[in-house]
């Protein structure tokens, strides 16, 4: 119950720091004792958290994981954001669509599964960012 409720907690903070961070927030939405105690980084890193624990962790083990494909293509950088939100929310259509790289990647690690999860921009930054801290 408890991890439910830090995880409402989590992504209201992280849609109001995408807000403020767009120029779409009010000034003292986030209360400013919540800003000293909790930076907008290690927000958006526990959104992100919930986040990759809810939807990759099933499949791409502990962001710590040796063999976790995902972490190694966002810490090197290696792809744009577009490509890895696709690849995340839509990579189905990827597939169907013939996407030479993904259709490797998954020949390469044997994956028969695909994924298309209904995520933000803003969730998929967070993924993200956890996953190259």
């Amino acid at each position: 119950m408890k991890s439910t409720y830090y995880g409402i907690i989590i992504a209201f903070l992280v849609t109001i720091t995408a807000c403020k961070n767009a120029g779409n927030q009010p000034d003292g939405i986030v209360p400013k004792e919540v800003k000293a105690q909790y930076p907008e980084a290690t927000i958006l890193e526990k959104a992100g958290e919930v986040l990759y624990n809810t939807h990759c962790k099933m499949c791409h083990a502990n962001r710590s994981a040796k063999d976790n494909m995902l972490r190694a293509a966002v810490v090197s950088e290696q792809y744009e954001f577009e490509y890895l939100r696709q690849y995340i929310t839509k990579q189905d259509s990827l597939v169907n669509g013939g996407n030479k790289e993904v259709i490797a990647k998954r020949e390469e690690y044997n994956s028969a599964y695909l994924h298309s999860f209904e995520l933000t921009d803003n969730e998929v930054k967070a993924i993200l960012f956890y996953l190259k801290q």
